[in-house]
């Protein structure tokens, strides 16, 4: 499992394994089909799980932290 933070824009503000893209919007990606829209949405409405079945079972937990940022835990595989 690892941690991740974005703020409500969907910047990454930190990724153990993407020190690179820190700075990058992610809320429009083809790569995840919407995902880290979704795990938005999903933490600023009180937070939730989201199950990717497609992706071999990983799972990401996203929680709103004060408004200015949010973070997903990322688990699975």
């Amino acid at each position: 499992m690892y941690v991740t933070a974005y703020d409500p824009k969907g910047v990454l503000l930190a990724d153990p394994y993407r020190i690179d893209k820190i700075g990058s919007s992610f809320i429009v990606d083809d790569h995840d089909a919407g995902l880290i829209r979704r795990l938005s949405d999903l933490a600023q409405s009180g937070g939730g799980i989201i199950k990717q079945q497609e992706t071999g079972g990983i799972s990401y937990y996203t929680l709103d932290v004060d408004g200015s940022w949010w973070i997903v835990a990322v688990s699975g595989r």
